[in-house]
């Protein structure tokens, strides 16, 4: 796309259909770390000018996993968005265990919350939960992202082109995904 685009002088954009957003907000991935650790690395970055923080959990005692989540809003307050990623860490019954106790947070996204293969438990736990469930690793093949809208198991997508195996396979992702709504 890049040595096309430069054969044409235009952006990779303009061959990919045009700009779809103007503006993206950036936010930043955080790791695990105390409770104490999470709340000030937190504020650190929401001073650098973040607006939305993603913390990895799912490696821990679910206990642990909502202290750190708590600490973090604690931290950085409500205006800042706050964002969770298990990396499909949990089982179901934990996932559920934690997002329904980590709600009051006011988490946008709980990303993979079970492992990969468990679209039925994404499926549950999106009925069962008021946080937003965004698949990642189970939307990996263009199958896998048409059972997930067959089973409402999502609210959305996280979709990472290079994972996703290239900018064609990405759009056709997200063409079906727009589709179904």
């Amino acid at each position: 796309y890049d040595v096309v685009g430069k054969a044409f002088g235009w952006p990779v954009y303009k061959l990919l259909g045009g700009l779809a957003n103007e503006k993206i907000a950036l936010a930043f991935v955080m790791s695990s770390g105390t409770a104490a650790e999470v709340g000030a690395e937190g504020k650190a970055l929401v001073k650098a000018g973040f607006k939305g923080l993603k913390l990895k959990v799912g490696a821990r005692q679910p206990e642990e996993d909502i202290e750190l989540i708590g600490a973090l809003r604690e931290a950085v307050g409500n205006k800042i968005k706050i964002m969770i990623d298990a990396n499909g860490g949990w089982v179901y019954h934990q996932a559920l265990y934690v997002l329904q106790r980590a709600a009051k947070y006011d988490i946008s996204v709980a990303e993979q919350p079970v492992p990969w293969w468990d679209i039925d438990g994404l499926a549950r736990l999106r009925r069962k939960v008021d946080v937003p469930i965004f698949p990642d690793e189970s939307a990996a093949e263009l199958g896998h992202v048409i059972q997930i809208i067959k089973q409402e198991a999502a609210d959305g997508l996280i979709l990472k082109v290079p994972k996703a195996g290239g900018i064609l396979k990405a759009q056709k992702r997200v063409a079906i995904a727009q589709a179904a709504n």
